[in-house]
């Protein structure tokens, strides 16, 4: 399937694409905008979009377990391995975990601590 000049919708810009495919184009834009905003968070601050949301649901819930968060955000615990509080961001030094016996790789519980 081709585009064809005859597919031109009538303001001459973009092809008509029903319903699904336009909410699907314009969720691909707001992908594509938070990707380019995160990028030039990293690049300004040290901190990418999805860290510094993490921060703030650390921050809105102090203790919350790393599960916890995961739950928040739809995704596997697994997945929250590059976010801080678990790596040492600029914006997470701020947080600090009990001490613990378990592995350090594992953050069991986030904690913020006054600076």
């Amino acid at each position: 399937m081709s585009f064809q000049a005859e597919d031109v919708a009538d303001d001459g810009k973009e092809p008509p694409l029903g319903a699904v495919l336009d909410f699907m184009r314009l969720l691909w834009a707001v992908d594509h905008a938070l990707q380019s905003a995160s990028k030039r968070m990293e690049a300004t601050f040290g901190i990418t979009g999805p860290q510094r949301l993490v921060v703030r649901i650390a921050g809105r819930f102090p203790g919350i377990s790393a599960g916890r968060i995961a739950e928040i955000l739809h995704v596997h615990p697994s997945t929250l391995t590059g976010a801080p509080p678990t790596h040492a961001t600029p914006a997470a030094r701020s947080s600090t975990s009990p001490p613990r016996a378990r592995s350090s790789t594992r953050c069991g519980r986030v904690w913020w601590s006054r600076r």
